[in-house]
């Protein structure tokens, strides 16, 4: 038996298989990557433009108006309503009320009926002609729902005078207003009108009265100063605030 040297000789099909299975893996890894990478920037920022199917743009936050409450008609320290007028001494007697109905439009600060007041015996009297309807301008926040009398005590050089007793009488909407005939408070104690301010708060919505009501000063023994300076009300809001302001006289 012959014996034959086979030669292998190298498969030029099974090379070329070889190199074209290499460069396929070489791609897909590089694919693998490049998809590795694009997702991790997608994930990073969705909005990255590699991604073709980025989220809907947000519509931008609403920016609401910063509400700043203000008082119409900021008091000065020292405020004194508008149209004040030097009070005219009569002679005519004390607590008789002579009310009569104002069908007048309204106008800002507009004056009041009320007992003319006689400053002869007492130290102190009416400023201003009479008292004045205002809207309330003190108290924004309860607008309409609100009514009260108010004002402040000036002594001779005309400065304010605090620790002066006020006195508020008589029958609103056919009830006294305090059970015990009158109420009491001190010129002070409401700086919203002014250093020597006070207040009285009525009711809770404007309500309509003539002469009924009536606002003096007392000293420390609670024996009058001034006249009793009798008021109207209105059931509008533009008159829901009266002002009622004394000034010393002697």
């Amino acid at each position: 038996m012959d014996n034959y040297d086979y030669e292998d000789r190298p498969n030029p099909l099974a090379r070329i298989m070889n190199v074209f299975w290499n460069i396929l893996t070489v791609i897909i890894l590089l694919v693998l990557l490049y998809v590795v990478f694009v997702t991790t920037m997608i994930f990073i920022n969705p909005n990255s433009g590699l991604n073709p199917f980025p989220p809907p743009t947000l519509p931008s936050v609403l920016q609401l108006p910063t509400l700043t409450p203000t008082l119409p008609n900021v008091l000065p320290p020292t405020w004194t309503p508008t149209m004040t007028l030097e009070p005219t001494i009569t002679n005519t007697p004390e607590d008789t009320p002579t009310p009569e109905a104002s069908a007048t439009p309204f106008v800002f600060a507009t004056p009041l009926p009320s007992t003319p007041v006689s400053a002869e015996g007492y130290k102190f009297s009416l400023k201003g002609e009479r008292p004045l309807a205002i809207p309330n301008i003190a108290h924004s926040e309860l607008s309409c729902n609100w009514m009260g009398v108010a004002g402040q005590i000036e002594d001779l050089s005309g400065g304010p005078l605090t620790q002066v007793i006020v006195a508020l009488g008589g029958t609103l909407d056919g009830q006294p207003v305090d059970i015990s005939g009158m109420k009491l408070t001190l010129s002070g104690s409401a700086p919203i009108y002014g250093q020597s301010g006070y207040e009285f708060v009525l009711a809770d919505k404007p309500i309509k009265s003539t002469g009924s009501m009536w606002v003096q000063l007392l000293d420390q023994s609670q024996l009058p100063i001034s006249n009793r300076i009798y008021f109207d009300t209105y059931d509008v809001c533009e008159k829901n605030l009266i002002v009622i302001s004394f000034k010393q006289v002697r």
